[in-house]
């Protein structure tokens, strides 16, 4: 068994006897729990839906009638639940 390389000597390594497979994954791992703790930022805001209309979401559900229905009941009962 080849002896141990370092890190950059080990990517360097041409005639590939030593294998960095592992120490490439760990790296990574590290890099990107460190670059993900970084990038969040809790908001205080509350959650809010991302798609305002469920029920409107593509071309054939804007296209039915019992769907528009559908949208105009959750519209009224969402103005109800917020008064």
């Amino acid at each position: 068994m080849p002896e141990e390389k370092n890190f950059f000597a080990g990517l360097f390594d041409f005639s590939f006897q030593s294998l960095l497979t592992r120490r490439i994954v760990k790296l990574l791992y590290v890099i990107s729990i460190l670059a993900g703790g970084v990038a969040v930022h809790p908001d205080k805001a509350p959650f809010r839906a991302i798609v305002p209309d469920f029920y409107q979401t593509n071309p054939v559900v804007r296209a039915s009638a019992i769907m528009a229905e559908c949208s105009a009941l959750a519209r009224t009962e969402a103005l109800s639940a917020a008064e």
